[in-house]
């Protein structure tokens, strides 16, 4: 993948302030799949999409390395056992109860 020579800049509020920051263009190495087994038997499946990365310009850390955000999405697939389902059709999804989902 080829870098453009100059970045796009943008402002972010950081903290109440505002600063500059420039967009870094990337290319994808891997995007692994992290797997958790839950007490109750469903697998759980997470992966971070990555989507833009920006380096704001005058933060650094306390080690001297500039400060990164990163805009991303979680991705997220579940495997669930039998016994935890029920049919089509009869769940309520998320709204049709309020404060029922945690």
């Amino acid at each position: 993948m080829e870098y453009p020579e100059r970045m796009a800049k943008k402002t972010l509020n950081l903290g109440g302030r505002q600063v500059q920051g420039d967009v870094v263009r990337f290319k994808v190495v891997e995007e692994p799949w992290c797997e958790y087994d839950l007490e109750d038997g469903t697998k759980v499946r997470l992966k971070i999409v990555v989507s833009e990365v920006i380096r704001l310009e005058g933060v650094y850390t306390d080690e001297g390395d500039p400060v990164y955000t990163v805009k991303s999405s979680n991705v997220m697939s579940t495997e669930v056992p039998d016994n935890l389902r029920k049919a089509p059709g009869t769940a309520k999804g998320p709204g049709s109860n309020p404060g029922h989902y945690v």
